[in-house]
Formats: C-alpha cells, structure tokens, sequence
C-alpha cells in the first residue's frame, strides 16, 4: 500500500479497468530481497477484483430523446396545474398508486379487527382476573374466621 508502484497502479487496479501485470526477476543472488517482494506483490495484485464495464457512449440523438420525454413529462404537468386539476400523474401511476391505496386499507381494516378481537378478549381476562381476585380474597377471609 505504501509503495511507489501501488501509488502508480492506483487506477489501474481499483478502477474498472482490465489490467495485465507482469513481474520481472532477476536470476542474480544479490537482488533474492527484490525478487521475493516482487512476487509477494504479484500474488497480492493477483487477488484484486475488479468488475472492468465498457464506458457507454452516449450519442447525440439518445440525449435528445431523453431530453424530449422530459420536457413532454413538463409541459402535462404544467397544464395540469394551469387547468388546476391538481398534480399530473401519468394514469399507470396513477392506476398503481389507488392499487396501493386500496391494499393499505384492506390491510388496516384486517389490523383493526384483529385489534378490537383482542382487546374484547382482553378485557375478558381482566373481568376473569377480578373475579380469581375476589375469590381468592373470600376464601383467605373464610379461612381466617375458621381459624379464630
């Protein structure tokens, strides 16, 4: 990380881009340091992942077309807001968004009765849970009659 040839690579190996690394070895005694950390980073630089992708040209006629959509999507909403019949929506959003409306409220519906079952049988259990309580507390009353 901290050498001078990862500082030159630095695109090359982080970018998307193919790259071809060759390591050149000297057969000499006196440079088996060199060597070895060439290779040492030839495996570490052969470990990279990179996803290379074909920059994509984009032509004149692919950017007036573009273009030309968005200002067509303007100028409805635009109308839309002169003639003040709200926000302009094209009608398959339009369609999609009272889909989910309508589920969202099914949805809702579903929760609150599930809510009011469980708050009825909620209430069922605290009525069972005083009637436990004032049995409980008659009988420990019985028992301390008998005992006296």
């Amino acid at each position: 990380r901290d050498s001078k040839l990862t500082r030159l690579l630095q695109e090359s190996l982080g970018g998307r881009a193919k790259t071809c690394i060759i390591a050149t070895l000297s057969p000499s005694h006196g440079c088996i340091d060199e060597s070895a950390s060439t290779l040492e980073y030839a495996a570490r630089a052969k470990n990279i992942k990179n996803r290379p992708e074909v920059n994509a040209r984009t032509s004149k006629r692919c950017l007036v077309k573009e273009f030309s959509h968005e200002i067509e999507s303007l100028r409805n909403a635009l109308d839309a807001t002169r003639a003040k019949n709200g926000v302009y929506l094209p009608p398959e959003q339009f369609a999609a968004m009272e889909e989910q409306i309508a589920t969202q409220e099914a949805q809702l519906n579903e929760a609150e009765q599930a809510m009011e079952a469980r708050k009825a049988e909620a209430e069922k259990l605290i009525g069972r849970c005083s009637e436990l309580e004032e049995l409980g507390n008659q009988t420990r009353a019985e028992l301390d009659a008998e005992r006296e």
